[in-house]
Parts: C-alpha cells; sequence; structure tokens
C-alpha cells in the first residue's frame, strides 16, 4: 500500500477515519466492545436487507436480525466457509443500488490453501485497510518520509528484479528473483535508495540476508525497522533477521479478506484491530474456545458493503490471550500465530500437530526446511543444507520432529538446492496434501 493521500481518491473519509482511530486506540476494553457491537447491529441489518444471501441464511435457520445485538449473538449465525464463498458470489453480493454506489472492485484472495477465492472490494474497504495500515504501521515507527523497500512485488515483465517509486519513495523487490547474484544487487539498491523499512514475506527477507550475510556492503544498510506480513513469522527468522540488520522486526497479521488485522505494538503484543471487526477462535465442531486454546481464526468485518463476510473462516490457528499489555492498549491480544489449518501434520495415531517450526529453531547447517506430507503414514523434510552442515545437524533435527510427532511416523529427509516459492510468491513451511478444504 502506498501512502500518499493525495494520490488516494478519498482523502477526506481517509483522515476523518484515522481521527477516529486515534481517539478509539485509548479506549478501554468496555468501551471497543460496546463500539462493536454498535458496528454489528448495523451490520446485520444492511446484510438482512441488501444481500440475499443472509436474507436467505437468517430465515431458513430462524434468526431474528433484531435479536443480534452484541458480538456474543453472532454464535447464533452459521460460519461462512471460502467454498460457501465461490459457490455463492451472487449471493453474497449486495444489492444493485447499493452496488453501484459503494463502487466495487474485484480481488482475488493469495490462493494459500491452493485455490485462491474472488470477492469485492468497495470504497469503504479500501479506506478501512489505507487507514488501519497507517494506524498498525505508525506502530513500529513507520512515517510516510521514510524511504521503504517491499520484498513482495510481482511485474508485468519478468525479467525486471526492482522498481524504485520516486513519488512515494518505495523500491518494489520482485518475491520470484530472490537469489545470490540478485540479492547483491537489491542490497546496492537499498544503500542506494537509503531505505529505513523493510516490509515483505518473512521467508523471502530471510533468504535476502542469508545471501548477502558475508558482504562487506551490508553494514552500510540503514534500515531501522522491519514489518513482516502475508505469512506465519517463524522465531527462527525473526532471530535471524533481527541479528543481521540490527532492526527491531514487527509482525503483522492480515488476509486478503480483510476481515481481521493484528499489528505487534512497541511491546511486543500482537493487537487485534477491534474497531475493525470482530475475532472469534473456534475449534473444528465450530465452537468458540477460551482464552489460552488453539482454534481457527474466524472473523467478521466491518467494512465491506458489497461483499460482507460475517464468522468468515480464515483457516489460520492462533491463541487468544487477556488484554494486559504494557503499552496500555485494551484491544484484544493475539498470543501466538500457528500457521494455517493446511499446516499441520496428523500422525498415524490420528493427532493433529502444528507449530513445528519450534523443531527447526536451533537447527544447524540448514538455510531452509519444508514439510511435505501425502499420506498419514509417513512424512517428507525438503532440506536445503549450508556450508557448516553436519551430519549430527540431521540427527538433531530429527529428534526435535520426533518430540513433536512420536516414532510411529516415517521422516524422509530429502536434500534439495533450494526451496522455490509457489505461485503466490509464499514459501510454505508445511504442506499437507491430505487436507483440502
Amino acid at each position: 500500500m502506498n501512502f500518499s493521500l493525495w494520490d488516494f481518491i478519498y482523502p477526506v473519509q481517509i483522515v476523518a477515519l484515522k481521527r477516529k482511530l486515534s481517539i478509539t486506540e485509548k479506549y478501554s476494553q468496555t468501551k471497543l466492545v460496546e463500539l462493536q457491537n454498535e458496528q454489528l447491529q448495523k451490520l446485520i441489518n444492511y446484510v438482512y436487507l441488501h444481500v440475499s444471501y443472509y436474507k436467505k441464511l437468517f430465515d431458513i435457520n430462524k434468526i431474528n436480525p433484531e435479536k443480534i445485538r452484541t458480538i456474543k449473538d453472532l454464535s447464533y449465525i452459521p460460519v461462512l466457509t471460502k467454498q460457501n464463498l465461490r459457490e455463492n458470489f451472487a449471493a453474497l453480493t449486495c444489492d444493485k443500488e447499493n452496488f453501484k454506489k459503494n463502487r466495487p472492485s474485484v480481488y482475488h484472495t493469495s490462493g494459500s490453501t491452493g485455490m485462491p477465492v474472488k470477492l469485492y472490494h468497495d470504497k469503504y474497504t479500501n479506506i478501512s485497510k489505507f487507514v488501519f495500515f497507517w494506524r498498525m504501521w505508525e506502530w513500529a515507527g513507520y512515517r510516510a518520509c521514510k524511504a521503504t523497500a517491499l520484498i513482495g512485488a510481482s511485474f508485468a515483465n519478468d525479467k525486471q528484479l526492482f522498481f524504485y517509486n520516486k513519488s512515494n519513495r518505495i523500491l518494489y523487490i520482485s518475491i520470484f528473483k530472490i537469489n545470490c547474484e540478485n540479492s547483491l544487487k537489491i542490497l546496492d539498491a537499498l544503500i542506494k535508495y537509503k531505505c529505513e523499512i523493510l516490509r515483505g514475506y518473512p521467508s523471502s527477507i530471510y533468504n535476502f540476508l542469508r545471501f548477502i550475510i558475508d558482504s562487506p556492503q551490508k553494514d552500510l544498510l540503514n534500515i531501522k525497522m522491519v514489518i513482516s506480513q502475508a505469512e506465519n513469522l517463524f522465531d527462527f527468522q525473526r532471530q535471524f533477521i533481527e541479528d543481521n540488520l540490527k532492526a527491531r522486526v514487527f509482525n503483522c497479521y492480515s488476509q486478503w479478506e480483510h476481515v481481521c488485522l493484528a499489528m505487534e505494538c512497541e511491546r511486543g503484543s500482537l493487537h487485534h484491530q477491534m474497531e475493525n471487526g470482530v475475532l472469534e477462535i473456534l475449534d473444528n465442531k465450530n465452537n468458540v474456545l477460551d482464552n489460552g486454546k488453539l482454534g481457527e481464526i474466524i472473523a467478521t468485518g466491518f467494512y465491506n458493503r458489497t461483499m460482507p463476510l460475517i464468522r468468515y473462516k480464515t483457516g489460520d490457528l492462533a491463541v487468544k490471550k487477556g488484554i494486559d499489555c504494557r503499552c496500555g492498549r485494551q484491544h484484544d491480544i493475539i498470543e501466538r500465530l500457528d500457521g494455517r489449518v493446511e499446516e499441520v501434520i496428523i500422525t498415524p495415531d490420528n493427532r493433529y500437530v502444528s507449530a513445528l517450526s519450534n523443531a527447526v529453531k536451533y537447527a544447524s547447517g540448514m538455510d531452509y526446511v519444508q514439510i511435505l506430507q501425502k499420506k498419514k503414514s509417513f512424512i517428507d523434510v525438503r532440506i536445503v543444507k549450508n556450508k557448516s552442515f553436519k551430519n549430527k545437524n540431521l540427527t538433531d533435527l530429527e529428534n526435535e520432529l520426533r518430540l513433536k510427532l512420536g516414532y510411529e511416523i516415517k521422516i524422509n529427509f530429502l536434500f534439495v538446492p533450494e526451496i522455490k516459492p509457489s505461485s503466490n510468491g509464499k514459501i510454505r513451511f508445511v504442506i499437507n496434501l491430505m487436507l483440502k478444504r
């Protein structure tokens, strides 16, 4: 996202929302929930009148819109899956009168689960997206005057490595061309354009740093902060990035559907942006879980009036905790993100195991590890090893994996020269072909 208010089409609305959020950011938890309840009531009334999918859903399930008064009442409404969205695209779109007024555009998700989802964003979505990201990045120290680099771009010309936009001082870097030779060119560009902020996929930033780690030019970098986005940030990646850039990493959680946003504050807590929507954590039977329990993020967005998504299953796993943070903000806190529902391994004794990144957290001699499961009886572990690799490193990795997965599952270790990003630019740590959504 480019922070140039004058290039944006709704500057008045943007400034108004920014001022409002600067006030609500200081709200108590009670006032934030009250605000959510007000927003929810407006949303429910709107979708019942203007979105045929919800009108039919409410009538079939005998849900009276007037009875949905608080966020706790959301449990009466069935969840919305990606498959529901694909199969009911037209019905989930608002009526013609509002459609024209909302000025929507078609978006496609990145397809992390294998199949991208088509949806509408409208002027209200774009305004809120702009302002919420503006606020979140400010927590990390972002200022529009600072030069930024984004590792996460894709260009029509597949030979293009990067592009510098002088007007907004953003260096756009191709996510598909991170190799040894190109990384040195990227390093030169970061120095040339005096980039102070680095944003992008953590796997790509991690790989870029691996390739320049021995370059004396690395010391000329002036990166002040790193914002990790679009992928799960693993502890070993955060540590490696911070150690080599001498800059703090801030984790940002979002998705193309724009139903749930969260950002790390100055004190390291990942705060849900409660003014943007409602966050629920559900088990695999769609029951609401208490704080401290791992489940799937189910989210309701307040701002999309063309295609409202209510109780949308994001496919991301997380744990919520209380609101105690030294920063003083009382927004809900996500204690940890454990990747996607598809990023689990199913053991022969039918356990679903996530957070396997802890198994490679202290792995030495390896630049990257990727786990692939096709059957319950075995997994393939693809490894990109480096010059310091020793056989003991493989034994240590297997021992760590066994602590999580047990001894019934077979582990095949495969050494590969590189692990390339998928078509959406992301490198998935775990790929489970047994799970299809």
